[in-house]
C-alpha cells in the first residue's frame, strides 16, 4: 500500500481481509453490499472480480503467483479495450514494436 498515505479512508466491503488497515494507519469505512440494494455500491468492482476469475479460470485453468501480474496486465489491457475488440490485434502489435525488450527473468 505504497501509493496510498497512511491516514487516507479507505472504503470498502466488510470483507474480513481490510480488518488490518487500521492497525497500519489507514482509516477503514466498511459499508454492507447487497444485490437487493438500491445503490450500486461497489457493484462494478464485484463485476471487474467476477470476470477477472472467469478469465483466469476459463483462459488458464489457474495460474501461479510468479507471472500474476502479466495475467492481470493482459486483463486490462482486454478490459479497457473491449468495446473496439476489432483493434485489439493491432494495438498490441503496435505496442510489441515500440516496446524496449523487457526479458522475464
Amino acid at each position: 500500500m505504497h501509493c496510498i498515505e497512511p491516514g487516507t479512508t479507505i472504503v470498502s466491503d466488510g470483507h474480513s481481509s481490510y480488518k488490518p488497515l487500521a492497525e497500519i494507519g489507514y482509516i477503514h469505512e466498511s459499508k454492507a453490499y447487497y444485490k437487493e440494494d438500491k445503490e450500486d455500491f461497489l457493484k462494478m468492482l464485484h463485476n471487474i472480480i467476477g470476470n477477472v476469475k472467469a478469465y483466469i479460470q476459463g483462459t488458464y485453468h489457474g495460474l501461479g503467483p510468479a507471472y500474476i501480474q502479466s495475467y492481470f496486465d493482459e486483463f486490462c489491457f482486454r478490459f479497457n479495450r473491449r468495446f473496439n475488440p476489432n483493434e485489439i490485434f493491432d494495438r498490441l502489435l503496435n505496442a510489441c514494436v515500440l516496446a524496449d525488450p523487457h526479458p522475464m527473468s
